[in-house]
C-alpha cells in the first residue's frame, strides 16, 4: 500500500487514478467499512488488489491512508478531488465522516458538479452503513454531525443546474436527519 500512498503525489494522471482506485478498494475491503468483498458484491477485489493489498491493515495504516487522501479530498483545485472523496467515503463511518464534513465546509460554488455529486453520495452512503453499527458508534457519529451540520451545504445544492445533484443532495439531507434522530443510540 506504501507505493499507492506515494503515488498520490504523482503528476502522472494514470498512476494517480490507479492509486486512488486501489486505496478506495483497500479501504472498502475492511470489515469496519461495511463494504468488503462478499458473494453479492459486484466488485472483483481480487482482480484489482494484490493479496498484500487485500490483507488486513492496522489502525495506523488506515489512518495513514486517510491522512494521505485528505489533502486531495479538500483541494478543490485538484482534478481528482471527487475520486479522493469517493476513496475516503469507503472507510468506516467514524473515520471517513470528519473528512467528508470538512469537504462540506468548502463553499459549494467552489466545487465542480462532479465533486458536489460525489460528496452527497459519499456522505449518504457513509451514514447509511451505520445500520449495523453499535449504539456507541451511532452516538459518536451523531456527536460529529452536530458539531458540523452539513444540511445547509446540501440544501444549497438543491438548486444545482446539474440534474444529478439535487436528488442526491436531498437523499444526503434525509440520511443526515435519519441519523440525527436515530433513537436506537439512546
Amino acid at each position: 500500500m506504501r507505493a499507492n500512498l506515494c503515488a498520490l503525489s504523482s503528476g502522472d494522471g494514470k498512476i494517480l487514478d490507479s492509486a486512488l482506485l486501489k486505496l478506495a478498494l483497500a479501504l472498502g475491503s475492511l470489515p469496519s467499512s461495511g463494504y468488503g468483498p462478499s458473494g453479492d458484491d459486484p466488485t472483483n477485489y481480487n482482480s484489482v488488489l494484490s493479496t498484500a493489498e487485500r490483507e488486513g491493515f492496522s489502525d495506523d495504516d488506515v489512518a495513514e491512508m486517510i491522512g494521505a487522501l485528505r489533502p486531495l479530498a479538500l483541494n478543490n483545485a485538484c482534478n481528482r478531488q471527487s475520486s479522493a472523496i469517493w476513496a475516503v467515503g469507503k472507510d468506516a463511518p467514524a473515520i471517513a465522516l470528519p473528512v467528508l464534513l470538512e469537504v462540506t465546509r468548502i463553499p459549494p460554488d467552489q466545487l465542480d458538479s462532479g465533486t458536489q455529486f460525489q460528496i452527497c453520495i459519499s456522505l449518504h452512503d457513509c451514514l447509511e452503513r451505520l445500520s449495523d453499527a453499535s449504539r456507541a458508534e451511532v452516538r459518536d457519529i451523531q456527536r460529529i454531525l452536530r458539531s458540523h451540520d452539513p444540511i445547509p451545504f446540501f440544501k444549497s445544492l438543491l438548486s444545482s443546474s446539474d440534474e444529478r445533484v439535487p436528488g442526491v443532495a436531498e437523499a444526503a439531507i434525509a440520511e443526515v436527519v435519519r441519523t440525527l434522530v436515530d433513537t436506537s443510540a439512546e
